[in-house]
């Protein structure tokens, strides 16, 4: 009783600060993600006229790169630590919202999605570490869907502030950028000063890790039925959640007539309504978590 009164008084548990810190990270994330597509027109009368194609290679550029950090970034992760790659990874981020902000072409647009990319890349591993950590397995469950539920919570915000802000009220699409690089900002000074540095490693007992043997999985265990049922749902469902983010704004625009903040809000109901569920299922998934055990069989 006298730990969990202490624990009160010090405020949140360091890893309920995890949750908020990366859920706030998600949300910037896509907030950036979003943001682009509603407003296509607008940044066509800065940088001139160019074609759908032409103009969808912004996301293309921004998701090669972001998918071609993965790994790497998760070997920096493991070599250096959250910490050390995050930040560094945040600030090219911010560097790559200020490159879009203040571009006059085409070409400058392009640049600045491949530097986002690569600065996001570094996110997930990061991101995926300190969860699995820090949260308690009890907890895991219900606490990566608040996680990623910062995806869907950006996504609206992104979606229907730049709809609105820019279409309905005027605003100058540049300015929206702006604001990102300041979120980014912001949120590279709260990762500063809430993660932990990651403790100096014993390397004569890590060599001894090293050296001793163990029992490798089969190669072929990542490719059973039910693996495989996995990767082609997982697939699915990013494949679908992408599309509303880079295809759905346009076409609700270009060719249902949708004007103003109807745009964005439209495709931002996809995102919202899939928060309550997430949470919901996730609540079940640690209320029965030994039925998911049949998965790995």
């Amino acid at each position: 009783m006298e730990n969990e009164a202490a624990t009160m008084k010090k405020g949140l548990q360091y890893w309920q600060q995890i949750i908020i810190i990366l859920c706030l990270g998600w949300v910037v994330i896509w907030i950036y993600r979003s943001v682009l597509t509603p407003i296509f027109p607008e940044i066509q009368q800065t940088i001139g006229q160019h074609s759908d194609a032409q103009m969808g290679l912004i996301a293309s550029f921004y998701f090669f790169a972001y998918t071609g950090m993965q790994i790497p970034a998760g070997i920096l992760v493991d070599k250096f630590g959250k910490k050390v790659v995050l930040i560094p990874g945040f600030s090219l981020f911010a560097i790559a919202a200020l490159v879009i902000g203040t571009a006059q072409s085409l070409e400058m647009i392009y640049l600045g999605s491949l530097l986002a990319g690569l600065g996001c890349g570094s996110y997930y591993g990061a991101a995926y570490s300190l969860s699995s950590e820090n949260i308690p397995a009890e907890k895991r469950g219900l606490s990566t869907a608040i996680i990623n539920s910062g995806s869907a919570l950006g996504m609206g915000i992104g979606l229907i502030a730049s709809s609105l802000l820019v279409k309905s009220v005027g605003m100058n699409w540049q300015i929206m950028l702006f604001i990102i690089a300041g979120l980014i900002v912001v949120m590279i000074f709260v990762f500063a000063s809430v993660i932990k540095s990651s403790p100096k490693v014993d390397r004569s007992a890590v060599a001894k890790e090293k050296a001793a043997p163990k029992e490798k999985a089969p190669i072929k265990n990542l490719f059973t039925g039910r693996m495989i049922a996995s990767y082609i749902l997982y697939f699915a469902t990013c494949y679908g959640y992408y599309m509303v983010v880079t295809w759905l704004p346009s076409f609700l625009q270009q060719e249902r007539g949708f004007q103003g903040v109807a745009i964005g809000f439209s495709a931002a109901l996809v995102a919202f309504s899939a928060i309550p569920g997430a949470l919901f299922f996730s609540r079940m998934s640690d209320k029965f978590s030994t039925k998911k055990s049949s998965l790995h069989r």
